[in-house]
């Protein structure tokens, strides 16, 4: 009877730590420090920053002294690529490697405005925001946005320090937790089933 106990208690912390590891805010700044893409101020992105869950078609990475949300950092990423640097209407797309709950940004523009269009797994439109000059912590909240497009009104458009809902890899412990619920379930079914 203590077994069964002890085994059902740790079944149940198994859930609860599995429970656990949902998705927590995360904000990318797309700096050397977070992820060292080397010495370039441009750089084209496709899957460099994966491992957090982000993934771009027709987006670079730049760093620019003119930037009022990076700090001493001073990056973020661009809608085109780099030899379309002030091309205007080049369309971006960041796509969220799990589905998020929400999108927040700091934004700027040199002319003309920022266009961001949040959608859903199946294309459908889930939210939109249209700027000027710059702002901090745009926000677009909707369930499920698998990815979002951003472009310029004629001008130069900037997104920095995206904030987004990150999955995070379950811990070791976590696993381990939820191995021995298993098995302890698995010894109570085939006690129950040799009765």
């Amino acid at each position: 009877m203590k077994l069964r106990l002890a085994l059902s208690v740790m079944a149940v912390l198994a859930i609860m730590a599995v429970g656990s590891a949902n998705a927590v805010p995360y904000t990318m700044d797309f700096t050397n420090t977070t992820l060292d893409l080397g010495a370039s101020t441009q750089i084209d992105l496709t899957n460099q920053y994966a491992a957090f869950g982000l993934t771009f078609d027709h987006v670079y990475r730049y760093y620019d002294s003119r930037d009022p949300w990076g700090g001493a950092d001073l990056f973020g990423i661009d809608n085109g690529s780099v030899e379309q640097n002030y091309l205007p209407n080049t369309t971006g797309t960041v796509y969220f490697t799990q589905a998020t709950n929400f999108m927040t940004f700091d934004w700027w523009t040199i002319t003309g405005s920022l266009e961001v269009t949040a959608y859903d797994i199946a294309n459908n439109v889930l939210g939109t925001f249209t700027g000027t000059g710059q702002g901090a912590a745009a926000t677009i909240n909707a369930t499920g946005i698998s990815y979002f497009t951003f472009h310029d009104g004629g001008g130069f458009v900037q997104i920095s320090n995206l904030t987004y809902d990150r999955n995070p890899v379950p811990e070791p412990a976590t696993m381990t937790l939820l191995g021995l619920g298993l098995l302890g379930a698995g010894v109570i079914r085939r006690r129950r089933g040799n009765k």
